[in-house]
């Protein structure tokens, strides 16, 4: 009978950590793109603001 109640909670142990390894590459994998968006849109902001420098040198 306990060799049943240690198989089962070996299986849940592994299951859990299973769960949590899949969990952080997930949570890591969002960082990683949240972190390339930030990247873009800096740049992005960066080019823009040149671009209107150089629109209002032109100008004058």
């Amino acid at each position: 009978m306990w060799v049943i109640f240690l198989g089962s909670g070996m299986v849940f142990g592994a299951a859990a950590l299973a769960l949590i390894w899949i969990g952080s590459r997930v949570i890591l994998s969002i960082r990683r793109q949240q972190k390339k968006f930030e990247i873009e849109d800096e740049t992005y902001n960066k080019v823009k603001e040149a671009i209107k420098e150089k629109e209002n040198k032109n100008e004058k």
